[in-house]
């Protein structure tokens, strides 16, 4: 069966956005790699509903060095 992967708009206030992109940035540098902020988003939701880890494909701009698993 074929994964399909959608893209889902969401607007956060941007003092999230900013607690985000700090976070991901001791993140990266605990874990020797480049973490975004959009990656601890998703860790997050699949975390906290208790889904499965999906590989989410590719899209323009997307390198493994930012899967989850990567």
């Amino acid at each position: 069966m074929k994964k399909e992967n959608i893209q889902v708009n969401l607007m956060i206030p941007k003092s999230w956005k900013n607690e985000l992109e700090n976070l991901a940035r001791i993140y990266s540098v605990e874990e020797g790699r480049t973490i975004s902020y959009q990656e601890l988003m998703r860790t997050a939701i699949r975390e906290k509903f208790q889904l499965e880890k999906e590989d989410i494909g590719a899209w323009p701009g997307y390198s493994k060095k930012y899967r989850s698993d990567g």
